[in-house]
């Protein structure tokens, strides 16, 4: 007989109630736990990790966000496009929330291929 092993699996889904009850039930799934959308103090936390000389203009990007709604993975990738410049990711921002408050298609998929639009026309 094997012993039991804890395990931890992620069911990341917005829509718990579409879940088969086979996935969540008790023994299966022990904690349920949401993660909901970045606050502004999250935003402008992030800000700081990527941008750590930035302190004065976090609440510049903050209010650029204009109380957007994203998720903390999605901001991070954001921030990765404008790693190299934290009044970039202000000047973006407008376009970001723009995307996001549209949203047509998915966003993560539409910033890489503006990422991928920009380096060929820099190169």
């Amino acid at each position: 007989p094997r012993a039991h092993t804890p395990r931890a699996r992620a069911y990341p889904n917005p829509n718990l109630d579409r879940l088969d009850p086979a996935l969540i039930r008790p023994g299966r799934v022990d904690v349920i736990h949401e993660i909901g959308n970045a606050t502004s103090f999250q935003m402008r936390q992030l800000f700081l990790n990527f941008y750590p000389q930035g302190g004065e203009l976090a609440g510049d990007f903050v209010e650029a966000m204009d109380g957007a709604v994203t998720s903390m993975a999605l901001l991070q990738s954001f921030f990765m496009l404008n790693r190299h410049s934290a009044t970039k990711a202000i000047e973006q921002a407008p376009e970001f929330v723009a995307g996001l408050r549209e949203a047509r298609g998915p966003m993560q998929q539409r910033m890489s291929e503006a990422a991928v639009g920009s380096a060929r026309q820099g190169a």
